[in-house]
């Protein structure tokens, strides 16, 4: 009986995982641009966000493409 009731739960997770995998092949991913650091020097910091440029420096922030 212990036995059934373990390859019965087994096999639901079998489906679940099954169904999981199935849905997320459906949808599509964003891509997701992260904010790198790209150099540092004399109180300027220069970070990348995908295609814009951030300059960051001791009292203002600029940001271009």
């Amino acid at each position: 009986m212990k036995t059934q009731k373990f390859l019965a739960g087994i096999g639901l997770l079998s489906i679940f995982t099954v169904l999981v995998l199935t849905i997320s092949s459906f949808t599509t991913a964003e891509k997701t641009d992260f904010i790198t650091k790209k150099s540092s020097r004399d109180g300027i910091t220069v970070y990348s966000y995908g295609e814009y440029i951030i300059v960051k420096s001791d009292n203002s922030v600029s940001v271009s493409r």
